[in-house]
């Protein structure tokens, strides 16, 4: 009976005593679930990337497409640069992958939630990136910046992280293992 007492009282101290002490500013390490647009993303992705390098393979490109219309191949000759461009963006439009974008307030809202999603798996694949502005903040700032207000700040966590491999606060393969588990999202 007397060891019984004696946990009860260390156990109400702990609590009392946790009760006092000072929030902790570090995460604490819940469970975290991968969003389930991760996967529907990359699936849209990719389809969206084969779609385009079916039409540029139409066009004579043997170059290996991206989502957005680009290539990894470089091009030393303006000329053939050019041709590239109209051809990638002819087959943006034939593909309904243009990327003018306008958003309601609840789709820059629901942006602003898979942009926090992004910034938490950022995060606990090591990377201290800096907080997200307000719900509020980001929806002015987005609604302007959509807008064409070259004043307007546009926010995501992967300009931050460019900003951390630009001025060299973090390694590339630092980057690149956050950039592989954590999907930039990806506005079409």
């Amino acid at each position: 009976m007397r060891v019984r007492r004696t946990v009860v009282a260390a156990t109400a101290l702990v609590a009392v005593l946790g009760g006092c002490s000072e929030p902790s500013s570090e995460p604490t390490d819940t469970a975290w679930e991968e969003p389930a647009w991760f996967a529907e993303q990359d699936r849209e992705r990719e389809e969206a990337r084969s779609a385009l390098q079916g039409c540029m393979d139409g066009r004579g490109w043997a170059v290996p497409m991206t989502e957005d219309g680009g290539t990894t191949t470089g091009f030393t000759d303006e000329t053939e640069a050019n041709r590239f461009m109209e051809d990638s963006r002819a087959c943006l439009a034939e593909s309904g992958l243009e990327s003018e974008v306008a958003l309601s307030t609840d789709e820059i809202e629901e942006l602003y939630d898979r942009q926090l999603e992004t910034l938490e798996c950022l995060r606990r694949e090591g990377v201290e990136l800096p907080d997200a502005p307000t719900r509020e903040t980001y929806v002015e700032q987005t609604s302007r910046f959509l807008g064409g207000d070259e004043s307007a700040t546009w926010w995501e966590p992967y300009a931050d992280l460019y900003t951390m491999e630009e001025n060299r606060t973090i390694d590339a393969a630092a980057s690149a293992a956050a950039q592989a588990a954590c999907p930039q999202y990806w506005v079409r």
